[in-house]
């Protein structure tokens, strides 16, 4: 074998390996089947959310029932930080909750949230001027 057909057969060969090197690397699976952790679980921090009480006044409840025991009330344009969400049947509905911290819980309509602190004390300024 001469050393021009060595050199031809060495490049196909490195064009193959460089093909199936390629091949290898894309993500044949549709974005439906990709996993996802959402940027605000609860293990990824502390607080994950900032609110303000949109309501007039709502109930800090102890459990995420609306037949639970309240402890306190909050009202319009009260600042608070979420530190956990959940979705809870309550009386055959559907209703999402927020613990707020330090421990209660609202339902999440009675609360706007804001991703960050700065955002929520805007929006707590725009509530009680109002």
């Amino acid at each position: 074998m001469s050393i021009h057909h060595s050199t031809i057969f060495y490049h196909k060969w490195l064009f193959v390996l460089l093909l199936v090197f390629i091949c290898s690397g894309c993500n044949r699976s549709s974005p439906e089947e990709r996993i996802s952790v959402s940027p605000t679980y609860p293990l990824s921090r502390k607080i994950i959310a900032y609110g303000v009480i949109n309501v007039p006044y709502t109930k800090l409840n102890h459990e995420p029932d609306l037949t639970s025991s309240s402890f306190g009330y909050l009202r319009r344009g009260d600042f608070t930080k979420i530190i956990e969400r959940r979705g809870f049947i309550s009386q055959g509905k559907y209703d999402i909750w927020v613990m707020i911290e330090p421990s209660g819980w609202i339902r999440e309509a009675e609360v706007d949230l804001y991703e960050n602190e700065a955002q929520a004390y805007t929006a707590q300024q725009i509530h009680r001027a109002n």
